[in-house]
């Protein structure tokens, strides 16, 4: 007999949840929680390590989150198969979670990525143009542009996000 798999809303649930983020690292960077949680990406997870390693009480459940709530259901059914009884999935995921008004905490990297390719370009193309029809002096605007693209990618971090930071109101 297969067990029913529990769900809820994160919304819905009160205290201080175990709640074990399952998303790829790539989508934890992006978006997270702000409540406490522990984030292993579903691949990485080995559930009887995990339940050895855990502090979980015997009463306390332990809610699974990921980005829609398909793969959280899938991981809920081995946690099953080993045993582990206490488990809820998140219905909707990450994703539901945010459009019901849970807390977030954002990455804004990629809209910096967007904003200094724009920005690197129109400087690129003005210095271009510029030192084409006015005077080749304005080469020196592209050449300084594509010079300090080198340095932050050599130095590994954006150099230019102070200019794209947006401010919290």
């Amino acid at each position: 007999m297969q067990q029913q798999i529990k769900e809820t809303a994160l919304k819905n649930i009160e205290g201080s949840p175990l709640i074990l983020d399952i998303r790829s690292n790539q989508d934890y960077n992006n978006l997270q929680l702000k409540q406490p949680h522990l984030h292993i990406p579903a691949a990485n997870l080995d559930i009887p390590s995990f339940l050895k390693t855990t502090p979980i009480k015997a009463h306390q459940h332990l809610y699974l989150l990921s980005q829609k709530g398909d793969a959280s259901r899938l991981v809920a059914k081995r946690f099953l198969k080993s045993g582990f009884q206490n488990i809820i999935n998140i219905q909707g995921g990450i994703l539901k979670s945010k459009t019901d008004g849970v807390l977030m905490r954002e990455n804004t990297t990629p809209h910096l990525k967007r904003g200094l390719c724009f920005l690197a370009g129109c400087l690129i193309f003005i210095g271009v143009i510029l030192g084409l029809f006015v005077s080749k002096s304005y080469f020196l605007i592209p050449l300084g542009v594509g010079f300090l693209l080198m340095f932050q990618s050599i130095v590994g971090r954006n150099i230019f996000s102070p200019l794209f930071k947006r401010k919290k109101p």
